[in-house]
């Protein structure tokens, strides 16, 4: 594990199968993936992948090296899973990473990094009042498909998460802290809404489960 990241930041490193040194990089709170190229530009597309489950991506091209920002959803993936994949197009062939161990490595990271660097402030964009779902609006529709989707809170404050029902009505299901997650049994086409903590405002709107959501970001 490195002590220094590229911008000030901290870094957990691993080395890919095809010898290239790749960084978890927390700074000022962002996590991003840092990985060398031989690519000039500015953006470039790509992959990253968790165990089989793939994102598709841009990396930022900075200085000799493909950046990625990571997502609540990817750094959860990436947290929990067995294995990495990484492709950046136009590049080397995919690489892969093993993450045994790489849960205990992010937490260390981020332990050092509130210690060593003052938080970047950030303001999420909060949705205006008028978006926030009136009774008797935005009902839930009925369905017979069933998924699992995890909220991740990336707002700089707590929300409350609601289901909205089949008549309009908001039924609270959740309160989920700064950075952390709430797993929800629902259905495909419900529709959830998450609200500040002080119940002034929502974040982003009614959210609708679609097909293939497995994470959903709020307070982005």
């Amino acid at each position: 594990m490195d002590h220094a990241g590229r911008e000030g930041g901290l870094s957990a490193r691993r080395y890919t199968d095809l010898g290239k040194p790749l960084s978890l990089e927390n700074a000022f709170g962002e996590w991003r993936l840092t990985i060398p190229t031989r690519l000039d530009g500015v953006y470039v597309g790509g992959i990253v992948g968790v165990d089989g489950r793939d994102f598709d991506v841009q990396y930022g091209i900075e200085d000799g090296f493909a950046v990625r920002s990571l997502s609540g959803a990817e750094l959860i993936a990436i947290r929990n899973g067995n294995d990495l994949t990484v492709f950046i197009a136009g590049d080397t062939p995919p690489d892969f990473i093993p993450l045994t161990g790489s849960a205990a490595a992010l937490l260390k990271v981020e332990e050092c990094n509130q210690r060593l660097t003052p938080p970047r402030p950030t303001v999420a964009a909060r949705a205006p009042l008028d978006t926030c779902p009136m009774p008797g609006t935005h009902a839930s529709p009925g369905s017979q498909a069933p998924l699992t989707v995890t909220f991740v809170n990336q707002a700089p404050e707590a929300v409350d998460l609601y289901w909205i029902d089949f008549e309009g009505n908001t039924k609270p299901y959740f309160h989920i802290d700064t950075g952390d997650v709430a797993t929800v049994k629902t259905y495909l086409g419900h529709n959830w809404v998450a609200v500040s903590d002080d119940g002034a405002s929502c974040f982003d709107g009614v959210r609708t489960v679609r097909a293939g959501d497995t994470y959903i970001d709020v307070g982005q």
